[in-house]
């Protein structure tokens, strides 16, 4: 007869959890993603997402502690003081649960699920051409910030760019002779040359001769010259749009301009190209969303010259 040892089963306790920072496993896995190469944009995103984290836990916070009303915090911390918007908190929710699924795997903290929001079907509803004639009205005090996202909101509604190109975009991108804007790097990983309507080309021509802007910098930068990061740009637009009692995102900006190009009878292949989708199965669904307001063209593709009649100069 075998006789019973008593011996318990080893298991997993709290003692055996590594004391680490957030600050150290943010590093860490920074460092991860680059050995496995990942793409600078995701690089750059995981950065964004992490200083919003480290404002509401702080950089000596330990994993360990991590449950589930850490990722409720955070949360409450988004929606009290930058969007409570269920796809925007979704998005930073996917970076936490990326970054502490990497602390599980390492024995920082122990095993949870982190579950995105179920969505609320927010209203993605494209402007109307009094919203629009609101956002592009000359404003009325020309300092940097006020005239630097009047231009961008210009440029949106006539190209239908994501907010991560325009903060990309940089002045030598930009070619005033052709009428062109290079992107180096989009959604899907490729470059793509906007072609831009003569009304566009003349507003970015008065922002360069405002700022005085030359080669390799931001067309669009902070105040200090930099690179904006993405969630200040989004925040400075919503700031914006509220000023002048529209309540909006840059991304209802492209869809706006889908719209247009949707009423406009464009054939949906130019327009899978010229809103640079990965295939035509998403731009149908823009067409099928907008089908019912088809009507022609007011300036062929020029979107924007059916808000305004005169060209807006800035002094």
């Amino acid at each position: 007869m075998v006789k019973k040892t008593g011996r318990k089963r080893m298991t997993l306790s709290e003692n055996t959890l590594e004391d680490i920072t957030l600050r150290e496993l943010y590093e860490e896995h920074l460092a991860h993603c680059r050995v496995r190469r990942l793409s600078e944009y995701t690089i750059d995103t995981y950065i964004s997402n992490y200083r919003l984290l480290e404002q509401c836990l702080g950089a000596d916070y330990i994993v360990s502690e991590t449950d589930d009303l850490t990722v409720q915090r955070y949360i409450d911390f988004l929606s009290e003081n930058y969007s409570g918007k269920t796809t925007t908190i979704n998005s930073r929710l996917k970076y936490v649960r990326t970054l502490f699924y990497f602390a599980i795997e390492r024995g920082y903290c122990r095993r949870m699920t982190i579950h995105l929001l179920k969505s609320n079907q927010e209203n993605k509803t494209p402007l109307t051409k009094e919203e629009v004639q609101k956002l592009i009205a000359r404003p009325e005090k020309e300092t940097f910030n006020e005239v630097r996202m009047w231009t961008i909101t210009n440029l949106v509604l006539s190209t239908g760019i994501r907010s991560r190109n325009v903060r990309e975009v940089k002045v030598s991108d930009l070619n005033l002779q052709n009428r062109t804007l290079y992107l180096r790097d989009t959604k899907n990983h490729k470059p793509q040359t906007i072609y831009l309507s003569q009304r566009i080309t003349n507003i970015l021509t008065d922002w360069l001769k405002l700022t005085g802007f030359k080669g390799e910098v931001p067309l669009f930068p902070t105040v200090y010259g930099d690179q904006m990061e993405l969630h200040i740009l989004k925040q400075a637009f919503t700031k914006y749009a509220e000023k002048r009692g529209v309540k909006t995102s840059l991304h209802i900006l492209r869809h706006t301009y889908a719209r247009d190009l949707v009423k406009a009878d464009v054939n949906p292949v130019i327009i899978k190209e010229l809103l640079n989708h990965s295939s035509l199965e998403v731009t149908n669904r823009y067409i099928k969303l907008f089908g019912e307001e088809i009507q022609k063209a007011t300036d062929g593709l020029d979107t924007l010259a059916q808000y305004q009649k005169n060209r807006i100069k800035l002094k």
